[in-house]
């Protein structure tokens, strides 16, 4: 294996960077917001944010992951989510957009649909680590953009699926959905339900196993300006 960091200039083949990517089914929005952390970014002037999917969505789709009992007592309900930095200032408008995925997503998932067992690539621990974890220690490529005042949109992926899956029309897997929750993030920001508009200059930057994903995404939904490849799997 050799650890390759790409950037590839892209183009926008058939996709207005402007136009959402699905028509919103009516009804309540997509995604809600269930969490702040001012404290991590705070020398930067930003802040940090949590958007999970809303369960009461007209079109839903579930976490693989279980919920798990806490030490306080409580459940954590996991369901699909996605985070947000963004700066303090409501007045401040981000001049660009870093689309950051994480690493660990691909794995030999084919006996979940029998034994419902996530292999240990792709289970909660692991993909927490490689996104509240990060983020929490101000992973480079999130401090960077946040000190050159970008918004940095950090999808979830919940489904061990290299961002492929469609969901109930996934070719391989129904419970597949990481493709399909990357395009419904990407359409609720574009429609601006956070709030921010979200810039016409957008990056997409993976690491390790979300290098590859961000390429063939990039390859499919355009609108991209840049992309970096970081550390993908490669031979």
């Amino acid at each position: 294996m050799i650890p390759l960091l790409i950037l590839i200039g892209c183009t926008s083949p058939g996709t207005d960077s402007g136009d959402t990517l699905r028509d919103p089914p009516p009804g309540p929005q997509d995604f809600i917001l269930s969490g702040e952390d001012r404290a991590t970014y705070k020398a930067f002037g930003f802040k940090l944010q949590t958007y999970t999917l809303n369960p009461k969505t007209t079109d839903p789709y579930d976490s693989l992951f279980p919920d798990e009992p806490q030490e306080n007592g409580e459940i954590r309900d996991y369901r699909p989510a996605f985070y947000l930095l963004r700066p303090k200032d409501p007045e401040e408008t981000p001049q660009a957009a870093l689309f950051y995925l994480h690493g660990g997503t691909l794995a030999n998932d084919s006996s979940y649909g029998t034994d419902g067992v996530l292999p240990r690539t792709c289970d909660a621990e692991s993909i927490l680590g490689l996104t509240e974890t990060k983020l929490q220690q101000r992973l480079m490529p999130l401090a960077m953009a946040a000190e050159k005042g970008w918004m940095v949109i950090l999808p979830r992926n919940d489904w061990c699926d290299f961002w492929l899956g469609q969901g109930p029309q996934d070719p391989h897997a129904e419970w597949h959905y990481g493709g399909m929750h990357f395009e419904r993030v990407l359409d609720f920001l574009a429609e601006g339900k956070t709030g921010l508009a979200l810039p016409e200059k957008r990056f997409l930057w993976g690491t390790s196993a979300g290098g590859g994903a961000a390429a063939h995404l990039a390859a499919r939904l355009g609108g991209f300006d840049a992309l970096i490849i970081d550390s993908a799997p490669s031979n």
